[in-house]
């Protein structure tokens, strides 16, 4: 096994499928690539040297590492010219490639390609050589040097597993090692909707009519966060209280507005001055379209001054849901709204609602 960074800062994430030579090229843009690759196999070294340091102390070492290689050029010594062969890239590109045809959304796609890039730097093999063993190092590695959760780490798990899968069904690797990688075990934890009371607070921190539009709009609708910021006027028609989304994978549903979002919506556009087509935009200087990064900076602000805690955009997706549920709408209809492809995703929302249950239990229990 290559000793290669599980995670390398500023690493370039355009990759050709070409083999580099080590000492010379013709590319001066080759030739820079082949020095991060060095730099990349010189301080995996050190730092697989002080694998029993703590991790706090680990991350910072490898901090101080990039920063003092960032303005030095590192070749091997060798007497003939050495190739280094990135096999595995046009399997990964293939991998992708089929992701894409099979409609997934280009954040999963982008996911996909960051997570196995470093699976297979670190390995260092072709892919019909990799093992369970390399895999298995790689999360016990990834687990100490980067601190990630459980959570996180299954879903590295879960990139790696359906990689090696589909090239073992499609036959081009001869077993899957990704099988001998067990689950990650992850605590479940329920997460809470908003309550009425939390909502009312956060909708009373309002500063403009732009922000009250957003988070109702953002409660009623359910939608994601990639999506909202998506959002064109002209995917609004307020003649019958609809707005068309386009969410993962670019697939097309139709959410709704209730009496009061439309209300502030339309307060909100009917003040605007500006020309952008975006339906929600930033408020200061010049005009462009609003960000997820603007949107959680917002309800950052927001749970400061209310004291709420977890105030971020699911949460809003989550209660939408829950309340819908709550008040009985069918949950195949809940997954039509929420854009789900599978109503075991939409099943979450209904096992969180606790306090449903319990005054449920009392009603018929009569307590």
């Amino acid at each position: 096994m290559a000793d290669i960074i599980i995670e390398p800062a500023g690493y370039n994430d355009d990759w050709d499928d070409t083999n580099y030579q080590t000492n010379q090229t013709d590319n001066p843009d080759d030739d820079n690539q082949i020095n991060k690759d060095m730099q990349e196999i010189v301080i995996s070294g050190i730092l697989h040297n002080l694998i029993d340091l703590d991790p706090d102390l680990l991350r910072k070492i490898k901090t101080t590492l990039y920063i003092s290689f960032r303005n030095y050029d590192v070749t091997k010594k060798c007497t003939e010219v050495a190739i280094v062969s990135y096999s595995w890239t046009k399997d990964l590109v293939r991998f992708l490639d089929r992701k894409r045809m099979a409609g997934k959304s280009e954040r999963t796609i982008e996911r996909y390609q960051y997570v196995l890039k470093r699976i297979l730097l670190y390995c260092g093999k072709d892919i019909k050589e990799i093992t369970e063993g390399d895999l298995n190092s790689y999360i016990e590695n990834y687990k100490r040097i980067s601190g990630v959760s459980n959570s996180t780490l299954d879903g590295v798990r879960l990139c790696m597993s359906s990689f090696f899968t589909w090239q073992h069904e499609h036959g081009f690797i001869p077993r899957n090692p990704s099988r001998g990688v067990d689950p990650i075990k992850v605590a479940k934890v329920i997460k809470k909707p908003y309550s009425d009371e939390e909502l009312e607070k956060i909708k009373a921190a309002c500063r403009s009519k732009r922000d009250k539009a957003l988070i109702e709009f953002m409660y009623v609708t359910g939608v994601r966060v990639f999506e909202l910021t998506t959002l064109n006027r002209d995917d609004v028609s307020f003649s019958d209280k609809t707005v068309i989304v386009y969410g993962k994978g670019d697939k097309e549903r139709e959410v709704y507005l209730s009496d009061v979002s439309c209300m502030y919506l339309q307060s909100y556009l009917k003040d605007r001055k500006d020309t952008n087509e975006a339906l929600f935009v930033t408020g200061r200087g010049k005009t462009a379209r609003l960000k997820a990064s603007g949107v959680r900076a917002l309800l950052k602000r927001i749970a400061s001054e209310t004291g709420i805690d977890n105030v971020h955009p699911h949460r809003f997706r989550r209660t939408c849901a829950t309340n819908l549920l709550r008040k009985g709408m069918p949950i195949e209809e809940v997954s039509m709204i929420l854009g789900h492809e599978k109503l075991d995703t939409t099943r979450i929302y209904a096992i969180s609602d606790k306090e449903k249950v319990k005054a449920d239990h009392r009603r018929f229990m009569g307590s």
